[in-house]
Formats: structure tokens, sequence, C-alpha cells
């Protein structure tokens, strides 16, 4: 007596782990896409099914892999100044060459006139 076999598929097959995973790939996609860090790249979601049989035809193992290729963060960028003293080498992203307002003001004779505070008297 022959049994009735269900027809395999991706919704059936490994009892539907494989539709999880691609909502898990998936998920991964969309937060991607959603991350301001991001570029406007393209994403995308492989699936991949390996299916060997074997020597008697029948019978086969399957691998299901995901390859889920997300958009790198956007690069950022910076000057630093690298400059020699006593102590030895320093670097900043400060020019340390370019002096300070306060220091402007007070070799050019300047006077500070205090700012009120936000919401004091004038």
């Amino acid at each position: 007596m022959e049994t009735e076999n269900p027809v395999v598929s991706l919704e059936t097959l490994m009892g539907g782990e494989i539709i999880d995973r691609f909502k898990y790939e998936f998920q991964r996609v969309v937060e991607n896409i959603a991350d301001p860090n991001t570029t406007l790249s393209k994403r995308g979601i492989t699936i991949k099914l390996d299916v060997k049989p074997n020597k008697s035809r029948t019978q086969s193992d399957v691998v299901v892999s995901f390859a889920t290729k997300l958009a790198p963060t956007e690069a950022m960028d910076t000057t630093v100044f690298i400059s020699m003293t006593k102590k030895g080498l320093v670097v900043s992203e400060y020019n340390p060459k370019q002096p300070s307002l306060p220091e402007v003001l007070a070799s050019a004779g300047a006077t500070v006139t205090q700012l009120r505070a936000v919401g004091g008297a004038a």
C-alpha cells in the first residue's frame, strides 16, 4: 500500500525553517536600509539549495544556505595634524599652529566683552 506524500516546497522543506530564515535575513536588510549611516547601494539575499543524490538516486541530501549582502556604512573622513613636541609626536584634529580665539584677542590687546546668558537681563 502506497502512502500519500506531500509535495515538497519552500514552505514545507525542513519544517518551514527556510521561510523563517528568509524572514530573519529580510529583517536584517530592512534594518540596514533604515540605518542612515549606510550607503544607498543595493542589498540582496541569495538562497542556495545544493541537492546531492545518492548512487541509487533514491534519496538526496539538501543543504540550504543564505548569503545576505548589506550596504556598508558611509565612509567618514577628517584631517589630523602631526607635530613634534618635547614629549614626542602629537596627533590632533586641531591645528596646533592655529591660535585659539582667546589667544588672538589677548595678543591684539582686545577687550573681551561677556555676552549675557541666554534668558538673562539685557
